[in-house]
This record gives C-alpha cells, sequence and structure tokens, in this order.
C-alpha cells in the first residue's frame, strides 16, 4: 500500500534571536520574568520600535497597538522606541525570546547577519498599493540643481537621519561612492523629519530620506498608477513650467514631504527630489530567536487583524507613525537583491521540517540558473545534531535523491520516524520541496 506524502519545503532559514537587556531579572511575586509564562505581565513581550519619524508619535501608536494585542489575544506586550537605529539592532542581537519589532530594511538585513540567521520575519508593510519604496535625495528648488543630474551634489553639504538607515544613509552612500560623489560636509539628525526641517531651515544643501509613489486623483482609471523608473514628482511638479501642476489635477505625495507639511504648508513649493535609489523593499515584522512558534503566528495574525479595524488604520496610516496602509506575508529571500547592493552575503538556504518547530538545517540551496539544488553540507555531516539524516543512499551517488530514505527528527520532542523520498523538485519561488512518504509501518 502506498503511503500518503509528506512535504517539507526548502525555505530561508529565520531562526530568531533576542531582545538585549529586557527585564530577563524582574522578580514580580517571587516568580522571575524567565520563569513566568511569556505574554503575561510578569514576563512582557517586548515590542520594539525604531525612532525614524516622530519618536512621541511613534511611543504612543506603540502603546495603543500593545493595548490592542493585548485585547484581542490575551499576550501582554510593551512597546519601547529605541533610542537609535544601533540599539535595535543590539536589542535583536541580544534577545532571550521575548522580544519582536518593526526593523527597516537595512536593519532587518543587519540583525540577521550578525546573528547568522537569528531572526525570522512574517510581514512586510504595503504602503499606497506598494510593497517597495525608495529613497529619495530632496533639495530646495531654489538651487537650480538639476533633476537626475548626482554631480550637481558635489562638494556640498550632505544632511541624513542615521548611519544606520536604509533610505536615508546606506543606499544614498552606496551611490555616491559608485560614482564618485565628494561630500563636503554631513549633518546627521536623529530622524527622518528632522532632515527636512535642517534642510528647510539651511542647515545642508540636501537631505536623503524616504521616499514614496506618487497618487494620482481619484477621477483617474484605477489601472493608472506611478511605476519604478517614472518621475518621482509625476503630477505633482510641472517640470517644464518649474511650478506646481494645477491643484485639480496634482497628484498628491506621501514621501517625506508629507511629513513636515502641516508645520510647513509650502514644502512642495520649495523642495524638490532631484534622484531617487531604488527600489528598496519595505520594512518588516520581526521576531527574533527563541520566540516561541505558536505565540509567532498568533501575534502575526493579530497585527493582521488590527491594520483592517478603523482604529488600527488611522495608526498604522499615520505619517508620524509609519505610514502602514496594509501588511503583507513574506520570506527572508525577499531581502537577497538588497543584500547584494548592500554587500551583504546572501544567506545559504535552509530546509525546515513542517510540524517539528525550530528544525532548521543547513542542507542546500537551489542555484538560480540552473534550479537544480547544490549541496552545501556533505551529506554524511548531516549526523543527528540536525534532526536529518540520509540513511539510505541508494543509489550510492552520495546525493540526497528518489528513492532515499532519511530520518526525521523532530528537535522539540525528541522523536524520529524514516521516510523514502518520493520527489525532489524547486518550486516557482526557488525553494527545494522534498515530499516523503508519510510515517508509517
Amino acid at each position: 500500500m502506498r503511503l500518503p506524502t509528506v512535504k517539507l519545503v526548502l525555505v530561508v532559514a529565520l531562526v530568531a534571536l533576542l531582545g538585549a537587556g529586557m527585564v530577563s531579572t524582574v522578580n514580580l511575586g517571587g516568580v522571575s520574568a524567565a520563569q513566568a509564562e511569556l505574554g503575561t505581565k510578569a514576563h512582557p513581550i517586548y515590542l520594539l520600535l525604531v525612532p525614524s519619524v516622530n519618536t512621541p508619535v511613534i511611543q504612543s501608536a506603540g502603546d495603543a497597538i500593545a493595548q490592542a494585542i493585548y485585547k484581542h489575544t490575551g499576550l501582554y506586550v510593551e512597546a519601547h522606541v529605541t533610542s537609535d537605529y544601533a540599539a535595535l539592532i543590539e536589542a535583536f542581537r541580544t534577545a532571550e525570546g521575548d522580544v519582536f519589532g518593526i526593523p527597516t530594511t537595512a536593519q532587518y538585513i543587519e540583525i540577521y547577519n550578525q546573528t547568522h540567521g537569528g531572526v525570522d520575519v512574517t510581514l512586510a508593510s504595503v504602503r499606497y498599493g506598494y510593497n517597495y519604496y525608495f529613497s529619495s535625495i530632496y533639495a530646495p528648488r531654489a538651487k537650480g540643481f538639476q533633476y537626475n543630474s548626482l554631480q550637481d551634489l558635489d562638494g556640498k553639504v550632505w544632511c541624513y537621519n542615521d548611519p544606520n538607515s536604509t533610505s536615508g544613509y546606506k543606499y544614498p552612500k552606496f551611490l555616491f561612492d559608485k560614482y564618485g560623489i565628494k561630500i563636503a560636509g554631513t549633518v546627521e539628525t536623529g530622524g527622518h523629519v528632522n532632515s527636512m526641517v535642517a534642510l528647510l531651515q539651511g542647515q545642508c544643501d540636501f537631505a536623503t530620506g524616504y521616499g514614496s509613489p506618487p497618487n494620482p486623483p481619484d477621477f483617474y482609471p484605477k489601472d493608472i498608477r506611478w511605476q519604478w523608473g517614472d518621475d518621482p514628482e509625476f503630477g505633482i511638479w510641472d517640470r517644464w513650467n518649474n511650478k506646481l501642476v494645477r491643484k485639480e489635477l496634482r497628484w498628491t505625495g506621501k514621501d517625506l514631504r508629507h511629513a513636515v507639511e502641516k508645520d510647513y504648508p509650502d514644502v512642495w513649493k520649495k523642495i524638490g527630489v532631484i534622484y531617487t535609489v531604488g527600489p528598496i523593499p519595505n520594512d518588516c515584522i520581526a521576531f527574533a530567536k527563541g520566540f516561541p512558534g505558536e505565540k509567532l503566528h498568533v501575534l502575526t495574525d493579530a497585527l493582521q487583524w488590527h491594520i483592517h479595524t478603523p482604529e488600527g488604520q488611522k495608526i498604522w496610516s499615520d505619517p508620524g507613525f509609519y505610514e502602514w496602509n496594509d501588511m503583507a506575508p513574506i520570506t527572508d529571500d525577499y531581502y537577497d537583491l538588497t543584500r547584494e547592493v548592500l554587500g551583504y552575503p546572501v544567506p545559504q538556504h535552509f530546509i525546515r521540517l513542517e510540524g517539528a518547530e525550530g528544525l532548521g538545517i543547513p542542507l542546500g540551496k537551489v542555484d538560480a540558473e540552473s534550479a537544480q539544488w547544490k549541496e552545501i553540507i556533505p551529506i554524511a555531516d548531516w549526523g543527528t545534531t540536525f534532526g536529518l539524516s540520509l540513511i539510505g543512499d541508494n543509489d550510492k551517488d552520495g546525493n540526497l535523491s528518489v528513492g532515499d530514505t532519511i530520518t526525521l527528527t523532530n528537535t522539540t520532542t525528541k522523536e524520529s520516524c524514516s521516510s523514502t523520498v518520493l520527489d525532489l523538485y524547486s518550486d516557482a519561488e526557488g525553494r527545494l520541496n522534498i515530499n516523503v512518504a508519510a510515517p508509517g509501518e
């Protein structure tokens, strides 16, 4: 009798690493945080937020999100805005199983790099229908910078928010280095909004920060949208006549200028976009190493629920917060192209046995050109420490292939079983799929 099949899927390993110095020694009522159940007041779950825009608004929004999660799931969450970008990375690096947060793209990649895969990503932000953004180079229109002319920046003073910011620093710095742009001086402002304000106040010649696609008026056909490569001020600024597009025809902008226009209503007239760098994958929801899988899924579902509530939409889409309109499921390979741009190694792919929590084994990866699986760790070295071992190389070729017998070990329950490989193939997403016979007699 043929047994039903069980599928194992090759995914990028997202092992989560937990938050540095987060009250693991607190003792309430004689029970330490380490002993208390995660998600209780005695052992809270920590939501870490990056101070990218308006810190008081971010903290207030984080508190509201934490309260909504508690009401929806019963899990007790505490929101914390880190002191700077580096502090969030360090907190994830040293975390102890009770931390999740909203790192930027560069932060997530750096956390993954420092922890050797010790972070688990589940959701990416969606802003106005786009799952990517870009870095914009902003400059006063009165200075006469030419659109798409990087050479105009040579010898000028640059305002940026933080050296760990993807759009504010890393992508622009990559571009300047590539084309030999020599900056005369820099002003580190501590936040995207601060950079725009500093530019408006004349503290620098140009500033960098997040950019966002412009949106057409409501009367436009729904299938007409801005696409990457279009003028970043399409429908906003008439470059031919050097003035704003007439109000009744004007597209709306949601970039960094939008975040300050209440205090600086003439910002669109004064500040233009002269260059864009990207596209950049959006920021994400990530969990540090050791975060329990069951609670990870509960929180992921709760966040998706919350952003679709009227209260959640108001909080998440606030320009003073992170301006998310939706969330979309992702896996780690979503960030591979950005890793290449920023000079980070693209990680090996891992195999994970579904249903065996915590089992992530660095076996091999799919070659992008041939779509063939390439072994990284010799089968002989898999061993029981990985929880997966080959015990019947039937065709004696030293590779995993159809007909081979493998032992599967759930590293949580320590239970093991043997199964036969029925099929091996690479799917459209570049993941190795292994179909094995279900355990049975």
